[in-house]
């Protein structure tokens, strides 16, 4: 998403005193089912002057979370929640988890985890829980307050982990009484939240760019970047579906190539068109100047993929394409 006001966001002023909800597809869920709309409705709405989403359901926080955290930075907020328990991914990594919570302590913004169960995961609970319960901010475990959720979680969810009407309401009720209490208390707890912060040199979110980019047969797309040495992870914001071709990535250091690899995007929803964030390098890389290029690759990646469901529209092979919205890419090691 890259937009000057984000999805869902509802402004009373001008002024930076906002909330904004940071997630995966728990917290991009739309209309009254989705715990975010409900929100509207609870008494923390009144607190802020702004309330908003960045949002990026499918993905996950070392991935999305981490290669466009930039997206709420720049929108300066008092408290940001931060959902990426929904997801499958288990364990967060500690480096991005930590640059994540960095970024946004420095720029003034109290985070406040919301561990949203998972019926695969209520009874196991993932080391993700752990970690974000450790990271020296305030946490909220739904589960306590979740009656009979082990014995019917229907109550609350329409599948493994999204809500539905009820468990919407119950979520923002819980999140509004944590987040009330968070502004009550709000220089003490970011107080705290800043003193649990350790001295991490040359720490900062990824580069973010704008490249709108559509890797054809005819045409490929080429980024040039400076590096300063050590691990490069590489995402891309784009369009993913039915279309969707094999990508060459290739990186330059002058004339001399340092990486050529096939990258297959697709994954089991692509059998309609959504915009996804994919990691596209990860690699140890000298200083220096460097120039990333995606080239088209030829196949059909939806080949190798079980597909949930028929794709909605049938492809030629020799109209497949990537379509790019925004690259992201820095180094996140961090040395404990």
């Amino acid at each position: 998403m890259n937009k000057d006001m984000p999805e869902g966001a509802m402004k009373k002023n001008n002024s930076n005193n906002g909330l904004v909800c940071f997630g995966a597809s728990v917290t991009a869920q739309k209309f009254k089912t989705g715990y975010f709309k409900q929100l509207e409705n609870s008494n923390c709405f009144g607190l802020f002057d702004t309330v908003s989403r960045v949002a990026f359901g499918g993905s996950h926080l070392d991935i999305a979370g981490y290669a466009f955290m930039e997206d709420v930075i720049k929108l300066k907020p008092k408290v940001c929640i931060l959902d990426w328990h929904s997801t499958s991914m288990r364990k967060f990594s500690d480096d991005k988890l930590y640059c994540i919570i960095y970024s946004l302590v420095m720029n003034g913004c109290l985070p406040l985890w919301v561990f949203v169960p998972r019926t695969d995961t209520f009874s196991d609970l993932p080391k993700s829980y752990y970690q974000s319960k450790k990271s020296g901010v305030p946490f909220l475990d739904l589960i306590p307050h979740l009656d009979n959720f082990n014995k019917d979680s229907s109550i609350y969810l329409r599948d493994v982990v999204h809500t539905n009407l009820n468990g919407a309401k119950v979520y923002a009720r819980l999140i509004s009484q944590a987040i009330s209490g968070l502004v009550d208390n709000f220089k003490v707890e970011f107080e705290k939240a800043q003193a649990n912060l350790r001295e991490v040199p040359n720490i900062s979110p990824p580069t973010v760019v704008v490249f709108p980019r559509i890797v054809t047969r005819q045409f490929n797309a080429e980024h040039e970047f400076y590096h300063n040495g050590g691990l490069l992870e590489v995402f891309a914001e784009c369009l993913v579906g039915p279309s969707l071709c094999f990508s060459e990535i290739r990186i330059y250091n002058k004339s001399v190539e340092v990486i050529k690899k096939i990258v297959n995007l697709a994954d089991p929803w692509c059998y309609y068109n959504r915009v996804s964030v994919v990691q596209l390098v990860k690699m140890n890389l000298d200083l220096g100047h460097y120039t990333l290029s995606i080239q088209y690759f030829e196949g059909n990646p939806l080949a190798d993929v079980h597909l949930r469901s028929i794709p909605e529209n049938f492809i030629d092979d020799n109209d497949r394409c990537l379509e790019i919205k925004r690259l992201s890419y820095g180094s996140c090691k961090i040395n404990n």
